[in-house]
């Protein structure tokens, strides 16, 4: 059972938890992405609990696909997202009673609106994330990587030169063919981002590289062995 300031790769950890500074304080890759974009006072709200940030429909749509395909287990209308019916419009009549009936997320039992399908470029519908999931289990590496894998855990380790506690939440943790520890992290792009010269700006404006580095560092602390982060 994880307790604040214990160090170790855990299982089960809530992401409510994870999430939470007080419950589960550390140094996390979004806090050092708050620190480089913001300023340390915002970094600080963040550490001292006053200050959360919106979740967008995009995150809460990337949410509602890493329960999908990770965590199947709580996924599902009513568990993790509330789907939209394709036939309903909002704005209507139809759809007001629709949304009086089906709290949104920050409202008490609130959760993520999910459309059944959307030809919107920015909404990611239960149709596009069916196909997205058919689209990884094709590809071999990634299969192997999903099905062979611990999912979610969070792992905690102080840093050996500074003593401040750092956190990770890798998505997937498995070996490869030679026994080589992987650490995975699923990522989406915007439509036709996924050209070479388009995801590598992606990667370089969403600080993947941080990422990256700061995750294989807590890794190699823990188990002794650097990995190799995909």
């Amino acid at each position: 059972a994880f307790m604040p300031g214990d160090e170790g790769i855990f299982a089960g950890v809530p992401a409510s938890v994870y999430h939470n500074q007080l419950k589960a304080p550390g140094i996390s890759r979004s806090l050092i992405v708050e620190l480089l974009s913001m300023t340390a006072a915002h970094a600080h709200s963040v550490i001292e609990g006053l200050h959360t940030k919106v979740e967008t429909a995009a995150m809460s749509s990337g949410t509602v696909f890493d329960k999908m395909l990770l965590e199947p287990d709580t996924f599902g209308d009513g568990v993790s997202h509330w789907t939209v019916p394709a036939n309903v419009k909002l704005s209507t009549k139809e759809g007001i009673a629709w949304k009086n009936e089906h709290p949104k997320t920050g409202e008490p039992g609130g959760l993520p609106y999910i459309w059944a399908e959307s030809d919107a470029a920015d909404k990611a519908s239960l149709k596009d994330m069916h196909g997205m999931i058919e689209s990884l289990m094709a590809h071999k590496k990634i299969r192997r990587i999903i099905e062979s894998s611990t999912k979610q855990e969070s792992v905690f380790k102080r840093d050996p030169d500074t003593g401040l506690m750092r956190k990770i939440r890798p998505d997937a943790r498995c070996v490869d063919n030679s026994i080589r520890p992987v650490v995975a992290d699923l990522k989406s792009t915007f439509r036709g981002g996924a050209t070479e010269g388009a995801w590598q700006q992606h990667c370089a404006r969403m600080a993947y590289h941080i990422q990256d580095s700061f995750y294989t560092d807590v890794i190699q602390d823990t188990i002794q062995e650097k990995p190799f982060f995909v």
